[in-house]
């Protein structure tokens, strides 16, 4: 049977976003469409309703609506007019920005009796030994902002919480295309049920939100809305499956309403990497988890976009060609039955980002606690590597691997340092979930100005860039902070284990104390005993033999850090608390 491959599309990591201004932006994007006679106004929030009605008024302007969250108004406007207008608003000194309203159009699209035979995505990802910690929390409510969904498929009825379509403006999001039944099933339909398929979080919720109608196009605004509408009716996570190459900052403020409401939002990265390779948004703006696909044999999509965007891959379906007869090259998931068919094979980017929508439902199944920003970094810390190590622009951080980070997720524990103005001498007693130095220090971030560590040194902006050649934290080792002010160091990761050995070199060594009590020096240090002269720590010094009267340090304290300079080379291993 001819198959049809939906190449599914852009969708709408982790750093705010700076103000962008209408004034710096193109007239005119190519390759974008918009709606006819309407455009985006985001007018200052300083400026009075009268001011803005006023300033309406002098350009000849009606309102259509307002997106009441973002601060946002449509405007209908002369068809042929749309750019030349926007233009003019936007040089308007109460105006923010001033755009058209783009379209985005999807791109293209346990003993379930599907899932052996044709859910080998499933397995690559490791889902297998992650459902033995979990299968998603009911309480953890996925948002599909798609087509909609088939409300009463066998496989994702059971599964469906309210939701909306803002297609139509009405409250019954039924799925008219089939995308959006194919997104949802592979994010959570229901399984262990003897039909159909099963999903990445079969225990969670799916949000069917409608954004795109039955031909498979949206707009900025109902997008925009429909990200607005999912943060505000209790979804973690926000998966979007379509995109364009126009980067509309009404998306880019939804996003960004989400994310400060705690939403984690995932898009595709993108189709069209054998047309241009162009970046698809929402995907990339840099508070989305942007997803690239990978065949079967994790090997790169040929369609799948790529660059400096991509977050993660996940499984997207790498088929030769409409026609093609292997299983193994598509995804296949649940489908809208009003097309005459239940179940359908589909490829692309657009299969790829819901299953990082509902692993991000697994970790947060298992470690509620956990934030937009922890859970992200998880998924990307625990990826499998693929092409150049560490990140690269074609596979991200990596595949995503289901079970190691549920694994890390179900084990993540928070290391939390009260810090003092001034300088304050830290170590890391968890492994961290933060991808970058900024990351890492978020929760004191314009609190410090200096980093120092063994390894380098960090000055956050707007200092000189070309000072900082410290790039990350490492478990186990000290480092020194200086603050501006008091705060707290706030990190999440995986415990060490204070009985690893240390592996130091001669001269100074910058090195945590681990174990959760303190220790006399010399009994904490014993493993080392012969092969260091002096230990330096916030609160003193220690040099045996030296003159006892010169010690000022008695004990080595949890989560402080330590300079030890050694005479020759050696192995610390603390001892057990309480000398068990």
């Amino acid at each position: 049977m001819r198959r049809t491959a939906w190449l599914v599309g852009t969708c709408l990591i982790l750093a705010l976003l700076l103000a962008q201004s209408a004034h710096a932006r193109r007239e005119a994007i190519a390759g974008a469409s918009f709606v006819p006679g309407r455009i985006v106004v985001r007018f200052r929030d300083v400026t009075a309703p009268a001011q803005r009605a006023a300033t309406l008024a002098e350009h000849g302007l009606m309102m259509e609506r307002e997106l009441a969250a973002l601060g946002v108004t449509l405007l209908r406007v002369p068809s042929g007019r749309e750019l030349a207008i926007a233009a003019r608003l936007s040089r308007d000194p109460s105006v923010v920005y001033a755009e058209p309203d783009y379209e985005l159009r999807l791109l293209a699209v346990p003993n379930d009796p599907y899932y052996a035979p044709r859910q080998r995505n499933l397995r690559q990802i490791g889902l297998e030994a992650a459902w033995d910690t979990t299968t998603g929390a009911a309480q953890v409510i996925v948002a599909v902002l798609d087509t909609g969904a088939d409300l009463t498929h066998p496989d994702l009825a059971a599964k469906l919480v309210p939701g909306y379509d803002f297609a139509f403006d009405d409250s019954i999001p039924a799925d008219d295309h089939g995308h959006g039944s194919h997104v949802a099933g592979i994010v959570g339909a229901a399984s262990d049920n003897g039909i159909g398929v099963a999903g990445v979080a079969w225990g969670s919720r799916i949000m069917p939100v409608k954004v795109f109608d039955e031909s498979g196009t949206g707009t900025d605004s109902s997008v925009a809305e429909g990200i607005c509408w999912a943060a505000d009716h209790d979804a973690r996570i926000i998966n979007i499956s379509g995109g364009t190459t126009a980067a509309g900052l009404v998306v880019r403020d939804a996003v960004a309403y989400a994310v400060g409401k705690g939403c984690l939002v995932i898009a595709a990265a993108g189709n069209g990497y054998e047309s241009g390779n162009v970046p698809h948004y929402p995907a990339a703006f840099p508070q989305v988890v942007a997803v690239g696909a990978v065949g079967h044999l994790d090997e790169h999509a040929r369609y799948s976009n790529t660059g400096a965007y991509l977050d993660v891959v996940a499984p997207g379906g790498n088929p030769t060609g409409p026609s093609d007869p292997d299983n193994d090259h598509w995804i296949y998931s649940t489908f809208y039955r009003g097309s005459g068919r239940s179940y359908a094979d589909a490829a692309g980017t657009s299969a790829a980002a819901p299953h990082v929508a509902g692993l991000a439902a697994l970790l947060w199944s298992v470690n509620p606690a956990l934030s937009a920003a922890e859970a992200c970094c998880l998924i990307a810390r625990t990826a499998v590597d693929l092409g150049a190590p560490g990140w690269d622009e074609v596979f991200g951080w990596g595949r995503i691997d289901a079970a190691a980070a549920v694994a890390a997720a179900a084990r993540a524990v928070a290391q939390r340092i009260p810090l003092h103005a001034g300088w304050n001498w830290v170590t890391l007693t968890v492994a961290p979930c933060a991808l970058t130095l900024p990351d890492a220090l978020a929760s004191i971030a314009g609190r410090y100005d200096l980093v120092l560590g063994e390894e380098g040194t960090y000055a956050p902006p707007p200092a000189n860039p070309a000072y900082n050649t410290l790039a990350r934290l490492t478990p186990g080792r000290a480092y020194l902070i200086r603050m501006s002010e008091p705060g707290e160091l706030a990190l999440w990761g995986a415990p060490l284990d204070a009985s690893v050995p240390f592996a130091l070199r001669t001269g100074w060594q910058w090195v945590g104390y681990l174990p959760a009590c303190a220790q006399e020096v010399g009994a904490a240090l014993a493993s080392i005993a012969g092969a260091y002269d002096l230990v330096l720590g916030e609160s003193g010094a220690y040099a045996p033999p030296a003159d006892a009267a010169r010690n000022t340090l008695s004990e080595l304290v949890p989560g402080a850090g330590y300079m030890i300079r050694l005479t020759q080379d050696a192995t610390l291993v603390y001892p057990p608390c309480g000398g068990e």
